[in-house]
């Protein structure tokens, strides 16, 4: 009976690691392929792929590029790929149970490349437009899910404007396990900085800043880019007091999404609906045609989305990504009894609605999108926002051989340019007390340079480093001492909610960083990021 007990307890015990065992082991020939394809990039490729598939976070970047995981495999040459795709086909077909979830996901992130993009959008005061392209008002105050897949999740914070219109002040983020929020109003502390990573501030200033599990953020223009480390992507536009957001997603079927923005499935007519899949036939939005008896019937609908399908997609105290001052939850950012009173873009006068569909018309807004515009200008004076151009920042680099490896982080620059031909990578000094380094110098890079925001314009409307490793150790950045997705990322101190923990692939809140050490974030007038 001992011996039995004894025998179940090691079973126990020993059944995990022999999974874990025959995972690494298994994929020790996508390791190699990788690594001859570039000893640098590849080795980097080849490690993170296999710590995003157990939520690891990302080692450093050795090599002078940006890219996220998802953006290296695009740079991969069609036979490296291929070779990556047969082995993982082989071993999925011989591998059971948590290794067969590994090998699912690994083959999900390298499918990605193939699948081709649909978008969605809440913007101006604001209009949605779903991932299958229906449209809407959607005059509501609170917090909101405009979407959620199995690894992703991005909420909206909607503020009013007046007593019938609201606009987007805030979004937040789980980006493969980081919580990020950038905010255009009521930030949660007196920090300058529009975004927070796990609830402290951090700062671009024109630099691409690294995300722990893999993502990033950049800066162009005026606009921030995120990249998730599987390749969607979320463009969020600043504006004086308001944003305007527009996620990509993958139209593939081993995503499935929900939220405000649908269920990405190819059909319109299904959108708008409850988490239970109830819904109401929506009315044809923004018609110039529409008679007055239709007219009715829109705001009728308005009505249903401002509050039964607002409601369903609301966030909770438990739920919410947000930060918060003390004495603040999602409570203090909903109102529902907003709006007031639902307008459509026939409440305008023919003087007023002319105008402003000259003015969206000359500023290049397409047919399907007019209307959305015309009761942004019409009724609030914001200008035409025709949707952001989607960025390939892998489309003009050229991978030339690394000389020799140097660390590209949050925290260090290169010591001798992008292409380093030295010795040993040494990472360079930190800032003095004037914020120059005098140890600094760069060569001109050879890939995409992120500009810095414009300046704002006289329109109402325009306009954390992580702690430093071993650099004498580049590869064995040990995934013994990273922090699985699963666990909980730190949230500031000066918010008043408990801790609270997410289900896998979704980052919660605790009052201590998950790394290693404790990061130290920037202070406005110091920049932090990637690479110049």
């Amino acid at each position: 009976m001992k011996k039995t007990l004894l025998y179940l307890i090691l079973l126990t015990f020993l059944t995990p690691l022999s999974a874990q065992k025959n995972f690494d082991v298994a994929y020790e020939p996508i390791q190699k392929e990788l690594t001859n394809w570039d000893p640098v990039r590849g080795h980097w490729l080849g490690k993170n792929l296999s710590n995003m598939t157990s939520g690891e976070e990302i080692t450093d970047r050795a090599f002078p590029e940006d890219f996220t995981p998802y953006e290296m495999i695009k740079s991969l040459p069609s036979e490296t790929y291929d070779n990556v795709q047969r082995i993982i086909s082989n071993e999925r077909e011989n591998l059971s149970g948590n290794d067969l979830d590994r090998w699912d996901n690994l083959s999900n992130y390298m499918s990605n490349v193939s699948c081709s993009y649909i978008n969605g959008r809440s913007y101006g005061d604001p209009h949605l437009i779903s991932f299958d392209k229906k449209r809407s008002s959607f005059q509501t105050v609170g917090e909101f899910v405009l979407t959620k897949s199995n690894h992703m999740e991005v909420q909206t914070r909607q503020k009013s404007s007046g007593t019938n219109f609201s606009l987007n002040t805030g979004i937040a983020m789980n980006v493969f396990g980081d919580r990020l929020c950038i905010y255009a109003d009521d930030k949660p502390d007196q920090d300058r900085s529009a975004l927070r990573l796990d609830g402290e501030p951090i700062h671009l200033q024109g630099r691409t800043y690294f995300l722990p599990h893999g993502g990033n953020v950049r800066l162009v223009g005026r606009n921030y880019i995120v990249t998730w480390p599987t390749g969607e992507t979320v463009t969020v536009g600043m504006r004086k007091r308001f944003i305007n957001v527009t996620v990509h997603v993958f139209n593939c079927n081993q995503y499935q999404y929900s939220g405000l923005l649908g269920n990405a499935d190819g059909n319109l007519f299904n959108d708008f609906q409850a988490q239970s899949g109830s819904m109401r036939r929506p009315a044809t939005f923004f018609s110039a045609n529409m008679n007055n008896s239709n007219s009715f019937a829109q705001k009728e609908y308005l009505a249903y989305l401002s509050q039964s399908f607002a409601d369903d997609w609301r966030v909770n105290d438990e739920t919410t990504l947000f930060d918060y001052p003390i004495g603040y939850s999602t409570a203090s950012y909903t109102d529902r009894s907003f709006p007031r009173v639902h307008h459509t873009i026939h409440d305008l006068d023919q003087n007023q609605f002319n105008n402003a569909r000259t003015h969206c018309q000359n500023n290049g807004i397409p047919q399907n999108e007019l209307e959305g515009c015309i009761y942004d200008q019409g009724f609030l004076n914001i200008p035409a926002n025709p949707a952001p151009t989607q960025v390939d920042f892998t489309e003009d680099e050229s991978l030339n051989r690394i000389r020799r490896p140097a660390l590209n982080t949050n925290e260090h620059e290169f010591h001798d340019g992008k292409y380093p031909t030295g010795g040993n990578a040494v990472p360079v000094a930190p800032p003095n007390s004037n914020g120059t380094n005098p140890h600094h110098t760069t060569e001109d890079p050879q890939s995409k340079v992120i500009k810095s925001p414009a300046k704002e314009t006289g329109n109402t409307w325009g306009s954390s480093s992580r702690p430093s490793r071993n650099e004498n150790n580049l590869w064995n950045n040990s995934s013994n001492s990273r922090t699985p997705v699963i666990k909980s990322p730190s949230r500031n101190n000066n918010i008043s909610k408990p801790s609270r923990t997410f289900k896998s692939n979704t980052p919660s809140r605790s009052t201590s960083p998950t790394r290693s050490t404790s990061p130290t974030r920037s202070t406005p007038s110091r920049s932090k990021g990637g690479k110049n």
